[in-house]
């Protein structure tokens, strides 16, 4: 399990325990292993190429869970919104520019999921000449 998997699973552990005072063992299991179920709907398998898991990401989107749209929905506006704040070392503008088409698409397929944050994804595609 990757460290980032295991900081996310000790967050749900200290919100439910912590903040919202769940102490049962039972009911914080279940969380977990929620939590758990939707970081592996929405993680990609890293032994593939980049290129196929962006496909797979597009093709994949339309199918994963609600809960799972909706993590990979807030993950694509973070980024999205990060990158426009702060091109990463050696991309170029049209590797920018990829990564937003490239976006859109799988935004694509997690349509009808939260209408908020599909409206802020779209203002960051239309900044970019991107339409739905």
């Amino acid at each position: 399990m990757t460290l980032w998997k295991l900081i996310l699973l000790y967050t749900v552990h200290y919100m439910c325990h912590y903040e919202n005072k769940v102490f049962s063992l039972l009911a914080l299991l279940w969380k977990l292993f929620f939590v758990t179920d939707v970081v592996m709907e929405v993680t990609d398998d890293k032994q593939l190429p980049k290129e196929e898991r962006k496909r797979l990401q597009i093709e994949h989107a339309p199918h994963i869970s609600r809960r799972a749209k909706l993590v990979k929905l807030a993950d694509k506006l973070y980024n999205l919104r990060d990158l426009k704040q702060i091109t990463p070392i050696g991309w170029s503008e049209t590797r920018v520019q990829e990564y937003f088409e490239w976006a859109a698409m799988v935004v694509s397929g997690l349509r009808g999921t939260n209408k908020t944050m599909e409206d802020a994804l779209d203002v960051i595609f239309a900044e970019r000449g991107i339409s739905k």
